[in-house]
């Protein structure tokens, strides 16, 4: 056994080097693993495209014979009666895989047959048999080169049978092949028992199989992944899971025919024998790791041994047992490392007798101290001292603070952490931080309002610690609070009847403002209205009663008289529309539509450009002939604003869109716009900036709007224009507006 701890440890890596063995040994096994498979899956592959290449040579060579038998008969070299009968027989007797064939003539109608009679079959039977409805003339109207069928179960063998047309002249040479011999190639190909070969058409049936008995069954391939795969490309080698089995599928495109040649192979059973060798291997290397192991661990014990002996008694030294003695443990190095700690731990003993002293009178003098004295270590966040005021303080030991490095933050009143916790810690880099004021949570839940004065300790330009005293300055606190919360009250007492006196005389205002215009409004509409109707009806009569002649020269005074007597009518049906409010009728309405024919309808003067961007695609519930007021009356605002502009710059933007939920109507025009001063007074009735109308435009808009439940925005900035936005609530039942 080694005597030396280094001997030991030499010995520990040699163990250790078994381990890349082991994984080297384990790699080793899985590429050989992956290789044997690689190589099942190569052979399948290769196998079916022999079978493929096979089945290619076999169709080659019947394609071949029948245009050798076609070109004989388009020769004309056959000319005495019955001859190409003959032909025809002598060629199937002497095939082994033709079992007819029949000479067509223009109409498909059989002209010349031959097969063998002694199946059993008459010729007569088939003379001037009708060939015109066969699918193959069906699915190829027109046959200008050789052309192969479907597969089909023969009535004279019962076996998969195939039929080749070639074009004779005018006429069709119509061959019967049977595909028993496929069979008997797929037979030879697998050689394995686990192999299973077949071929199959584009349909996905069996036409030929290693198997006899799935072949006489026609079995469909159609859901094998692999072959419909190969029906429409090239050929795949895919794995497959068919109940508790995987078999491995290969495939290969038939050139000739659209086929497909498939090869499967139940991988279980193939993988068993490399599944031997496999499992012996990993056998072997297991073994070989736990013996390793064993030696490895039992080296270790005595190895670690002594060392625990060692690890023990510098236990006891940190607990304050500096004398011990370790026994002889046969490791030389061992045996100086516990010579050296027992000389260590006497050196530890003396000093931290002294320590303890200047411990003792350290503490006497900060306890003596009216205030919580700490000390924090800054890089690990850790206090360092605390001083038992603390306990008297707030409730606190000192171990509770030292022995969790967020206690002072956590014990922070939650209204001065950002002040205090935060933004303290920026101040303190920044080195802005030396008196700071505070509420801390005692452990009563009280919080006490403290005074810290802190000082910084730096250490080559970097702060390493804190030295600090929390002083109790809860009473003063409080008289503040006290001071300051009479002040506040007295100012918000006052401010509250103010606002109160002037909600009120607001509102009084309003009121008084509203009964005149009710009874303004009813003197007009009696007292106005019939007079203005008889003066309208006397400007008709009066120009009716001109003749052209003098109509003339009092054109212009009888139109203003009309207008004026227009202006007078509109500003009572504005006053009588404020005034009575009536209920909206609502109904659904497309947004986008109703608005496009409500500008279709309005009367533009000449040079005002009007872009519209009807997107907004919702459906709101409203009063049509309401909301028409509505845009007609901001519409007809914009006009009126633009009118002191060069009509270069009159334009007008009209958009609908949909805001979260709500739709938008934003009229914006580039008028002269609306003075900072004004805009919160055009709501008022009766206010106007106008030389004409009553002021009553904007609060009959923000009536209608109201009435939808919506509402009436304006932006506007002095010089550039102004902004309308007339909202509705859509249906909370119509996520995207629909109703």
């Amino acid at each position: 056994m080694p005597a030396t701890l280094r001997r030991t440890l030499s010995l520990h890596f040699l163990l250790v080097a078994i381990l890349p063995a082991t994984i080297f040994g384990l790699v080793a096994i899985g590429l050989l693993h992956k290789h044997l498979r690689a190589g099942i899956y190569e052979r399948n592959r290769q196998l079916s495209a022999e079978i493929a290449a096979n089945a290619d040579q076999f169709l080659a060579e019947v394609e071949h014979s029948l245009k050798t038998v076609a070109g004989i008969i388009a020769s004309g070299r056959v000319v005495r009666d019955g001859g190409i009968d003959d032909l025809l027989e002598t060629v199937v007797r002497e095939s082994s895989w033709l079992e007819s064939i029949y000479l067509l003539d223009s109409r498909r109608h059989v002209r010349n047959l031959g097969f063998d009679e002694r199946d059993g079959l008459r010729r007569d039977d088939y003379r001037d048999f009708d060939f015109s409805n066969h699918a193959l003339f069906r699915q190829y109207p027109v046959i200008d080169r050789p052309v192969w069928s479907d597969s089909f179960v023969s009535l004279m063998t019962g076996e998969p049978a195939v039929t080749l047309v070639i074009p004779v002249g005018d006429g069709m040479l119509f061959g019967n092949i049977s595909l028993r011999s496929l069979s008997q190639h797929l037979t030879r190909f697998a050689m394995d028992s686990l192999d299973s070969c077949a071929i199959i058409d584009h349909l996905g049936t069996l036409v030929a199989s290693s198997n006899p008995d799935l072949t006489a069954q026609r079995v469909n391939f159609s859901d094998h992944p692999a072959v419909g795969r190969t029906l429409h490309g090239d050929g795949e080698t895919v794995l497959v899971r068919q109940g508790d089995r995987e078999v491995l599928e290969s495939t290969a495109p038939i050139r000739h025919t659209g086929w497909v040649a498939w090869v499967g192979v139940d991988m279980g059973e193939k993988m068993v024998p490399v599944d031997h060798v496999r499992n012996l291997l990993a056998w072997i290397l297991v073994a070989a790791l736990l013996m390793a192991s064993g030696v490895a661990l039992l080296d270790a014990k005595r190895l670690m041994m002594p060392l625990s002996v060692l690890s023990g008694q510098a236990g006891q030294t940190g607990s304050g047992n500096y004398d011990f003695r370790l026994p002889p443990s046969g490791f030389v190095e061992i045996d100086g490392l516990a010579a050296s700690l027992q000389a260590m731990s006497h050196a530890v003993r003396d000093r931290e007798q002294l320590l303890l002293d200047s411990e003792q009178r350290f503490r006497q003098l900060v306890n003596s101290i009216d205030g919580v004295v700490w000390e924090l270590d800054i890089p690990s966040g850790r206090y360092l001292f605390v001083s038992e005021r603390s306990e008297q303080m707030f409730g606190y030991a000192s171990s509770l603070w030292q022995s969790d490095p967020g206690f002072w933050a956590c014990h922070v009143a939650a209204e001065d952490a950002e002040r205090v916790v935060i933004r303290g810690r920026h101040s303190l880099a920044l080195n802005e931080m030396r008196n700071l004021e505070y509420r801390f949570i005692a452990a009563d839940g009280r919080p006490v309002w403290v005074r810290d004065l802190v000082t910084i300790i730096w250490d080559e330009h970097e702060p390493v610690r804190l030295l600090g005293v929390m002083i109790d300055i809860s009473d003063r606190k409080r008289v503040e609070e006290e001071l300051e919360s009479y002040r506040a009250s007295l100012e918000e007492l006052v401010a509250q009847r103010t606002r109160e006196l002037q909600a009120a005389q607001d509102e009084l205002v309003r009121k008084e403002r509203l009964a005149i215009l009710g009874q303004l409004t009813a003197t007009v509409s009696h007292e106005i209205r019939n007079p203005l109707g008889t003066v309208a009806n006397s400007l008709y009569m009066f120009r009716e009663a001109l003749g052209s002649d003098c109509l003339g020269r009092v054109e212009r005074p009888l139109a203003l008289a009309e207008r004026s007597v227009e202006r007078c009518d509109g500003i009572i049906g504005e006053l009588l529309d404020f005034t009575r409010r009536r209920t909206p009728q609502f109904e659904p309405l497309r947004i986008d539509d109703w608005l496009g024919e409500v500008l279709d309808e309005m009367i533009w003067p000449d040079g005002v450009r009007c872009c519209r961007r009807l997107e907004s695609g919702t459906v709101v519930q409203g009063d049509s002939e309401s909301l028409r007021r509505a845009v007609i009356n901001v519409v007809n605002n914009a006009l009126q604003a633009m009118e002191g502009k060069p009509a270069a710059e009159h334009l007008l933007d009209v958009v609908t869109r949909r805001q979260d939920d709500r739709c938008e109507i934003v009229v914006s025009d580039s008028g002269e716009g609306i003075p900072e001063e004004l805009m919160d007074r055009i709501f008022e009735p009766l206010f106007s900036t106008k030389n004409f109308g009553v002021g009553l435009g904007v609060p009959i808009i923000r009536n209608i709007m109201t009435d939808h439940g919506g509402g009436v925005e304006y932006r506007s900035r002095v010089g550039e224009g102004t902004t309308v936005t007339l909202w509705l609530p859509l249906p909370a039942f119509a996520p995207n507006g629909d109703v």
